[in-house]
């Protein structure tokens, strides 16, 4: 993790924070740029298969007003 966590302009705590759930909702309330918004399919490695998701979603999420 360090390798990943030294280039995080929200340092270690919050990525340890989301680890293993979708952290969709707390990287939008966070208030990025619309810099870091288009960066993201530069950093994007994979989606976490749902059986190794340490919170489990039961219900459908819908994420409205998103960025383009």
């Amino acid at each position: 993790m360090p390798i990943c966590t030294r280039g995080h302009p929200g340092g270690h705590d919050v990525l340890v924070e989301n680890a293993g759930r979708d952290a969709t909702i707390a990287f939008l309330n966070a208030g990025h740029s619309g810099m870091a918004l288009k960066s993201l399919k530069l950093y994007e490695i994979g989606e976490l298969p749902p059986n190794e998701c340490i919170y489990r979603c039961t219900g459908k999420l819908t994420l409205t007003n998103l960025p383009d």
